[in-house]
């Protein structure tokens, strides 16, 4: 067995893995100890640890289903299907052996569905998840709400420690009784603020842009207003699940661009030729806890921001500008077009303000030291339990196979 190294599995999840979230904790635990990745076929890390000392992080692709897609119940089966694909492809195999090749503190990390890896809870000395979404809120479940609700807080309440996203998942945790922590969704400052802003124009006009998952989330309706009544061009970069969306790129060929998903470390480059920046989301139950890490990457940058009024941005929107309504967007828009400002000291106020918010790093490095904290003084504590009662009843709570099956 080697040193008493600090040892990391992280269990990839599509919605979280390959943001610059997950990218940071890999990198600051990688400062500490050993992390090992396990993500299936579909799921593409981009660098994880891109700083990290070689060697000391993993990655292992295991031959699993593609992501179910589907709705309600039929998914809660498909995704229950894949989980069982994932461990029966050895997941909690080599979590094991991965655990066992150090006699140092144990931890594993998990997202959400929460039995992606079950089998490896057993031989972890603190087991922590990650709410990142209000998952019961969102319409592929509207059927199976309650079903997707009692996981959540079964979840919460049963994992050492819960890293929340956003205040308000971090309150609604709270108050299900689980042992939250905050891990706000942050920029990695040291990317995004290093790059300079010279604007980029298409065929003369202003550049609008907006990164991410275009989904059900998306008011398309804002975008439709803006491609109607302003003078610039659209470009939306990432996946898009919304059909309306797509048929309004189509409707617009020659003013809005529908472009493919980049790396995390390509997204400072592809923001830097914005000369404006768009987050228009609907504000409803499925968005009340989102805290877009888009928002403080576009005010690092110094960019003009036109976001939606999204309950955790109202804070930090003094150098931006709140649309409450689709025709609010294209005035906003259109206003900012007409004079756009030079990356002066406006953008470098914005860029103080997303240093202030949202030190994704800081805030990445505080989780990773509560880990690793939490995991010591669990081993500490086992050892003088099975020093002092030597019984079967004084194990039971190294394994959490039973707790952890919701």
């Amino acid at each position: 067995m080697s040193e008493a190294r600090p040892r990391l599995v992280a269990i990839a999840q599509p919605p979280w893995l390959g943001s610059s979230a997950s990218d940071m904790i890999g990198e600051a635990f990688a400062r500490h100890g050993d992390v090992l990745w396990l993500f299936a076929p579909w799921q593409v890390p981009d660098s994880p640890a891109r700083s990290a000392p070689a060697g000391l992080l993993q990655h292992r692709r295991l031959a699993v289903p593609p992501t179910p897609r589907g709705h309600s119940r039929g998914l809660l089966r498909a995704w229950r299907a894949a989980a069982e694909h994932f461990n029966a492809a050895g997941a909690g195999r080599l979590a094991r052996e991965f655990f066992a090749e150090s006699s140092g503190p144990r931890v594993l990390l998990l997202g959400w569905p929460q039995d992606y890896l079950l089998a490896g809870a057993r031989w972890a000395d603190v087991v922590v998840t990650v709410a990142f979404d209000d998952m019961a809120f969102l319409p592929y479940f509207e059927r199976s709400r309650n079903i997707i609700r009692r996981q959540e807080v079964a979840l919460a309440r049963n994992a050492d420690l819960c890293l929340c996203t956003s205040n308000e998942l971090l309150a609604s945790r709270r108050a299900w009784g689980a042992n939250v922590a905050t891990c706000l969704n942050g920029v990695d400052l040291e990317a995004f603020c290093a790059v300079s802003v010279p604007r980029a124009r298409l065929r003369g006009r202003p550049l609008v842009g907006c990164l991410g998952h275009f989904d059900f989330r998306i008011d398309v309706g804002a975008l439709e207003e803006v491609l109607v009544r302003c003078d610039v061009d659209v470009r939306l970069v990432g996946k898009s699940s919304n059909p309306e969306l797509d048929r309004l790129v189509e409707r617009f060929p020659d003013k809005c661009v529908l472009a493919p998903a980049v790396s995390p470390s390509d997204i400072p480059e592809i923001v830097r030729a914005f000369d404006i920046a768009l987050l228009p989301f609907k504000v409803d139950a499925a968005t009340r806890a989102m805290r877009p890490l888009k928002y403080f990457q576009y005010l690092a940058m110094g960019k003009p921001v036109v976001t939606s009024a999204l309950p955790e941005l109202l804070p930090f929107t003094k150098y931006a500008t709140v649309a409450k309504t689709p025709l609010d967007f294209a005035v906003a828009v259109d206003a900012i077009a007409r004079q756009l400002p030079e990356p002066s000291q406006v953008g470098a106020e914005r860029r103080a303000m997303a240093s202030r918010a949202a030190d994704g790093r800081a805030t990445c490095n505080a989780a990773v030291d509560l880990m690793i904290t939490m995991a010591h003084e669990r081993r500490d504590r086992r050892g003088r339990d099975a020093a002092r009662v030597a019984s079967p009843r004084a194990g039971q709570d190294v394994s959490r196979s039973s707790r952890l099956h919701l």
